[in-house]
C-alpha cells in the first residue's frame, strides 16, 4: 500500500498513539519509544523515511563505533531489542491495525 507510513516520525507517532490508546501497556510503549529515539538519530536519510531498510544490528555496531563506546554495551543490547519489537509491531500494525 502506498498510503502507509514506514518512516521514523511514523514509527514514533505509533509508539506515543499505542501508549495513550492503550493497544500496547504503556510503559513497554515508552521503553520503546526512549530506544527508538536514541537510535534512530543515527539512521541514514534513506533508513529515516523507509525503515524497513534498517538492520538494527548494524545501525548499533555504527553507534557503537561512532560514539566511541559512550553507551554501554548493556544498554546498547537493551535498545536494539526493544526497537526490533517496535519496529516488528509496527510493521504489523500497518498490515492490519484492526486486527493488532
Amino acid at each position: 500500500m502506498a498510503d502507509q507510513n514506514y518512516s521514523k516520525d511514523g514509527l514514533l507517532d505509533f509508539l506515543k498513539e499505542a501508549a495513550v490508546t492503550g493497544i500496547m501497556n504503556p510503559g513497554v510503549a515508552r521503553s520503546r519509544n526512549t530506544a527508538a529515539k536514541t537510535l534512530l538519530d543515527h539512521v541514514t536519510a534513506e533508513e529515516r523515511i523507509n525503515l524497513r531498510l534498517l538492520d538494527v544490528d548494524e545501525l548499533c555496531s555504527r553507534i557503537h563505533k561512532l560514539e566511541n563506546s559512550s553507551i554501554r554495551e548493556e544498554a546498547m543490547n537493551l535498545y536494539n531489542s526493544r526497537l526490533k519489537s517496535a519496529l516488528e509491531d509496527y510493521f504489523t500494525y500497518l498490515k492490519s491495525p484492526e486486527s493488532f
